[in-house]
């Protein structure tokens, strides 16, 4: 006697509910890389000119921006989240327009060396932790082998003991997405996307004197 088949079931799909629970893979708001938390956010003003150079600890900013300062320079602003270096520095004088951008990640802490005088009330009004070194001189120190004023550096643990409700990272508005082919352009099955090359005969033509 011959052995019958089950009927097979079609595939179907999977329910709604389901796909909604599903674990979604999350991008660091800074960095748009997997994380496993948000941390604190913290804001050091760091030297940019040839005397204070090597920096350490900028390769592990989540973002740095260049402010133009006096006589041409710029100096930097390194924002620190999702990693956190065991020190920074040289650490230098804050300027107004550190006080424009810390407020966009909430309350961070901001470290720095020095305030001109009738910018305090500034700093104390806004947005922000002072973990500067005349309010937590402990976090500070002279590294060896630099002279004044390149030589002042921070141990960053120490600076965010000073600011414990400090925000953790959040939604700054940024986007992001694959990284574009080299060339700028996207390549399908091994051909560049990009503009159309002309053909020889596209240029313009010569008349014949004859």
């Amino acid at each position: 006697m011959a052995a019958r088949r089950r009927p097979r079931r079609a595939p179907q799909a999977a329910p709604a509910d389901t796909l909604s629970r599903a674990p979604r893979r999350r991008g660091h708001p800074f960095t748009g890389l997997p994380y496993e938390e948000l941390k604190p956010v913290l804001a050091v003003k760091i030297e940019n000119t040839a005397a204070g150079k090597p920096q350490l600890g900028l390769k592990s900013a989540d973002i740095v921006y260049v402010e133009q300062v006096e006589a041409g320079l710029t100096r930097l602003m390194a924002v620190f989240s999702s990693k956190l270096p065991a020190k920074v520095g040289p650490v230098r004088s804050a300027r107004i327009s550190d006080l424009h951008i810390t407020p966009q990640f909430g309350k961070a802490a901001f470290a720095y060396s020095g305030v001109q005088t009738k910018m305090l009330p500034f700093v104390a009004e806004a947005s922000l932790f002072d973990v500067g070194d005349t309010r937590n001189p402990g976090a500070f120190f002279r590294q060896p082998g630099r002279y004044a004023p390149y030589n002042l550096f921070a141990n960053t643990r120490q600076l965010l003991a000073k600011a414990p409700k400090a925000t953790k990272a959040k939604d700054i508005g940024f986007t992001f997405g694959e990284a574009p082919a080299e060339g700028g352009w996207r390549r399908r099955r091994g051909r560049s996307s990009g503009p159309p090359r002309p053909s020889p005969s596209a240029g313009p033509r010569r008349r014949s004197s004859g």
